[in-house]
C-alpha cells in the first residue's frame, strides 16, 4: 500500500507533530527529503531543533514553576 519512502515520510510527519510542531517547519523538512536538496534538508531540519529547544526551556521552566508553586503550598499547609 505504501512505498518505504512513504512510511518513512509519515514517521517524520508524526514525530513533529507529536512534539507539535507546526505542519509549515514539517513541509519544509518533508519538501527538502523529497527533493533531494541537501543544504535544504540540513537548514529545515537546523529550525526543527531550534524549535524543538525553545520547546524544551518553555517546558523545563513550566516544571521549575509548578515545582516551586507546589514546595510553596506545602510550606504554607505545615
Amino acid at each position: 500500500m505504501f512505498d518505504d519512502r512513504c512510511l518513512e515520510r509519515l514517521k517524520v510527519i508524526g514525530a513533529c507533530r507529536e512534539a507539535g510542531l507546526g505542519l509549515p517547519e514539517i513541509t519544509e523538512f518533508v519538501h527538502a527529503l523529497d527533493n533531494g536538496d541537501e543544504q535544504q534538508c540540513r537548514t529545515a531540519k537546523r529550525q526543527i531543533q531550534d524549535t524543538i529547544a525553545v520547546k524544551r526551556a518553555a517546558l523545563n521552566r513550566c516544571t521549575q514553576v509548578l515545582t516551586k508553586a507546589e514546595n510553596r503550598r506545602s510550606s504554607l499547609a505545615s
